[in-house]
Parts: structure tokens; sequence; C-alpha cells
């Protein structure tokens, strides 16, 4: 259970100071490149390379790649918790939500788009299928307005090539003249899929453990390591080469299970939060990192639930009370006849 003195307020208090920090925060650098941008020298430092990197800019991260899948979490646990729990056009809650998709573009990060589109779109529907969460006026308000958003955003992009030769870039991460296919959005992530397929086929019942690499043996630390993130590629191909095919059944298992069990129990902003986790995997793989951007989704999946038990409680809180005052009116008239 979770600490009855710890109001949804406070736990709201402390989910929104991050989303102001990372949001606001980084849009407020976009002015000042030599703070928001990431140095060439940086990348090339940490052995990383500069081909196919368009923008560098990180905002109030350390690294590019890292704020698109951060900002696309906090978009979708604001639109469902603004959905779900504020019930209104909160203005903080809006202006975050619009300088959500003007970071990720700026970041050139397919990921982060990617998952924040799908993210939406799941909360969205998980708005438009609840029963007896909200009421209808509001839920009537919010449909029309989101449906509105989305036609608008439609329209703006099919009929204006400007927007259309943009997208193809961001895309492909190339001229708008290379067009858009699988294999062109795919190709970064080709050769890490294909040398954890490699490594699986090694061990494919158990695997080799996890967030590991055989560039790693021999390797010495110092104290307890918590965390040895490795870059591999998407969650499917990675879980596969680190726990077999067993490891991967199970972890795709807890995750099905935990979605299903979260909106089966109305924990939708929890449930979104795991969702939009799960897509940001499919590009940056950070699930069993306990640092960075794997510790910062799964702290975002953990306050997520932990605002759904919160309003859960407040509500049959409400619901107690207002079982009792009805007993008490009918008590006193009962002594009145």
């Amino acid at each position: 259970g979770i600490n009855l003195r710890v109001s949804s307020k406070r736990i709201r208090s402390v989910m929104l100071s991050v989303a102001i920090l990372f949001t606001l925060g980084s849009a407020a650098l976009i002015p000042f490149p030599g703070l928001s941008q990431l140095q060439a020298q940086d990348v090339l430092d940490r052995g990383g390379s500069l081909e196919g990197l368009e923008s560098l800019f990180m905002g109030m991260t350390s690294h590019s790649q890292c704020l698109g899948p951060v900002v696309s979490t906090i978009a979708v646990m604001i639109l469902a918790d603004l959905l779900f729990s504020i019930k209104k056009w909160d203005r903080l809650y809006v202006l975050i939500l619009i300088c959500c998709p003007i970071l990720i573009y700026k970041t050139s990060s397919r990921t982060g788009m990617g998952a924040f589109l799908l993210g939406m779109f799941f909360v969205v529907y998980l708005f438009m299928m609840s029963h007896g969460v909200v009421n209808k006026r509001w839920k009537r308000k919010a449909s029309s307005l989101l449906m509105s958003t989305a036609v608008f955003s439609l329209v703006t992009v099919v009929c204006l090539p400007g927007f259309r030769d943009g997208i193809t870039r961001f895309a492909m991460k190339r001229g708008s003249d290379a067009g858009v296919s699988t294999e062109g959005m795919l190709s970064s992530r080709q050769g890490l899929m294909v040398q954890a397929l490699s490594n699986f086929r090694k061990s494919p019942l158990i695997g080799n453990g996890f967030q590991v690499s055989e560039a790693m043996k021999g390797m010495k630390t110092e104290g307890l390591a918590l965390s040895a993130p490795i870059e591999k590629g998407v969650w499917i191909t990675a879980v596969l080469e680190e726990g077999g095919v067993i490891g991967w059944m199970l972890f795709a298992g807890f995750l099905l299970s935990a979605i299903f069990v979260s909106i089966k129990r109305r924990a939708y902003v929890g449930a979104s939060c795991l969702f939009v986790c799960t897509m940001t995997n499919l590009g940056e793989f950070s699930f069993f990192s306990m640092s960075y951007t794997g510790g910062f989704t799964w702290a975002m999946v953990f306050a997520g639930l932990a605002l759904d038990i919160r309003k859960m409680k407040d509500e049959n809180e409400e619901m107690r009370r207002q079982m009792m005052g009805q007993q008490q009116l009918m008590g006193g008239a009962m002594w009145q006849r």
C-alpha cells in the first residue's frame, strides 16, 4: 500500500517539478547553444561517432539521445494525469505538452518522437474507452479538442510540402529525396540487432547475462556495479541475447500482464508510463539500466502508479463519506417520524 499521509498533491508536485526541470528548462536553453548543444568533441571522447547525427541538442540532460526518451515519457505522464485526474485544461500542463514535441524535434530523436506519438495515442485510446472514470462533460470536451488537434496536425502535414520534407528528413536523418523506407529507419540499429542475435545463438536457452558484452570480459570494477549500460539496439533482440528464450518469455509476459492488469484496475497513468517506456526501448535499450534514462523512465512508471493508487484511495474515501452522510440523513428522517 501507499502511505496515507502522502497526498496526491505531494506526489504530483514532485512529478511536476521534474517535468518543469526537463521540459521548460530545456526550452529555455534553446537560445543558448553553448549550454544546450552537446559538443562534437564530447561525443568523440565517449567513443561515439558523428555519422548521421544531425542534432546535438541535449537541453537539461547530458546527451541528445537521452532527452528524446525522457521528454516523451514526461509528455505521456502529463497527458494521462491531465485527462484522468486533473480533468481541466490546466495552463501549466498545456504549456509542458506544447514544449515536448518541439524539444523532441530539436534532438532529432526518432525513438523519442515515435514513443511520444504512440504514447499519446495510447493515452487517448484509454481515455476514450474508459467508463465511469471521468464525467461525461469533461470527456466530451477533452475528446473534441484532442480530435481537433489530431486532424489539424494531419492536415498540416499533408497539405504543406515543407512539413512533409521536414518529417522525411527527421525520419530518415538524410535529405527528403531519399524517401521513407523501413530499411532506412532501422539502419542505425541493424548492426546492433544482428550482433545481439549472433550472441543469442551462443546461448539460446538462458542467454548471456544482463547488460554485458564480449568486450567486458576481464573488466574490473571497484565496489558494487549496479549498472553497466551497453548499447544493444531494441529490447526485443537485446532481451533475447541477455535472457535467452526463457528470459524473453518471462519479461514479455511481465510487460503484457503489468499493462493489462493496470488498465483493468484503472491505473491508467501507470499503464501509460509503462507503455511509453516499452516504446522507448524499441530504439534506446535501457530497461535493465538502473541509472540515467533507464532509472528515470522506471521512476516515472512508479510515480504514475503512486498517483493512481492515491487517486483510487481518495475516491474510495470520498465515496465512504458520501455513504455515511446519506445514512445519517436517513437516520435523522426516521427519528423525526
